[in-house]
C-alpha cells in the first residue's frame, strides 16, 4: 500500500493534481482511492459526478470519497 498526501493552502490545485494522479495510477492497474477532507467538496466538481463519504466507484480501479 502507498499513501500520497497532497497538502497546501487553498486554491493551489491540490484537488486537481490529486485527481489526475489518481486517474494515472488507476490506468496503470493499481486500485486507487482519492480522498478529500476539504469542506468545499471539490473532488465531486473535479470528477463531474457525485462523491460521498463512502468510496464511490468512478472508473476501473478508481474510487473517490469526501469527508462529510
Amino acid at each position: 500500500m502507498r499513501i500520497i498526501l497532497m497538502c497546501g493552502k487553498g486554491g493551489v490545485g491540490k484537488s486537481a493534481l490529486a485527481a489526475s494522479l489518481g486517474v494515472r495510477v488507476a490506468l496503470q492497474g493499481q486500485r486507487t482511492l482519492v480522498y478529500s477532507v476539504d469542506p468545499a467538496h471539490s473532488l465531486a466538481w473535479t470528477f463531474g459526478q457525485a462523491v460521498g463519504a463512502m468510496p464511490t466507484p468512478l472508473a476501473s480501479n478508481l474510487w473517490a470519497a469526501e469527508l462529510e
